[in-house]
């Protein structure tokens, strides 16, 4: 089992703290001071449910929220004589919304979360090895056929794809008429 050990502080970084609101696939964080959330990039939060056990999220949109710059504030007030509500720029935060993607169980089976992350649960950046280990495909069954088919966003860990596992399932062949869908197959 992948429980995720992160021993030490490199391993995982904390980097911003779960909002109210969340849902068991939808993660709002504030982004601490100083630390940056980037779109399509991977963090981690702690299963509110297993200790230990860490979830994997992607962030998909990055907004800064000042309080002084929402309409019956002073900020755009300010804004429409020309002038700079600087002083508001001190309340400024950053809020990022991340997508939650799932975790391994004990079975290193890939399951989704089943419950929301609570205000406060701690959201981390994970280090490039600690990431690898997590995305590293382990199966159990010796008919893989794995194919490269990129690198995971900036990192240099390699992105795999499983032939047999799309085959096993269904697959859709769209094409014109006499496009050669059946000597694809």
């Amino acid at each position: 089992m992948l429980n995720n050990n992160a021993n030490n502080s490199e391993e995982l970084r904390p980097i911003g703290y779960a909002l109210s609101g969340c849902t068991h696939d939808l993660l709002s964080f504030v982004v601490m001071e100083e630390k940056q959330a980037k779109v399509n990039y991977f963090y981690f939060i702690e299963h509110p449910l297993k200790p230990k056990t860490y979830v994997l999220t992607r962030v998909f949109r990055v907004q800064p929220y000042n309080p002084e710059m929402i309409t019956g504030r002073i900020g755009p007030l300010a804004g429409k004589k020309g002038y700079r509500a600087d002083y508001g720029k001190r309340l400024e935060y950053t809020i990022a919304l991340a997508e939650i993607l799932g975790y391994y169980d004990e079975e290193r089976k890939w399951r989704l979360m089943e419950v929301a992350p609570s205000p406060w649960d701690c959201v981390y950046e994970p280090s490039e090895e600690f990431l690898r280990r997590f995305l590293t495909f382990k199966s159990d069954s010796s008919d893989s056929l794995l194919l490269a088919i990129g690198r995971i966003r900036g990192t240099n860990i390699p992105a795999y794809i499983d032939l047999n596992a799309i085959a096993r399932g269904h697959m859709f062949v769209a094409g014109m008429t006499r496009s050669g869908k059946s000597s694809f197959i």
